[in-house]
């Protein structure tokens, strides 16, 4: 019996999120934007886990309307 992967491919939703360093040189903490509507999602600060991060633009992405 095979498994059925019902949720969408999440490497396929993150390719349209990155990492990117703020234009605010004070700032130290890189920022989660999503590149296709431009938005600002979250500071990723040191603490942060992958799994946060992955659920910050999931919950975005579910919302936005240009996914």
């Amino acid at each position: 019996m095979t498994d059925t992967l019902t949720e969408p491919d999440p490497a396929a939703m993150l390719q349209h999120y990155v990492l990117r360093s703020s234009d605010d040189p004070v700032k130290q903490d890189l920022e989660l934007i999503h590149t296709t509507c431009g938005s600002h999602l979250c500071d990723a600060e040191h603490n942060d886990s992958l799994d946060v991060l992955v659920h910050v633009a999931a919950a975005h992405a579910a919302g936005c309307d240009r996914p």
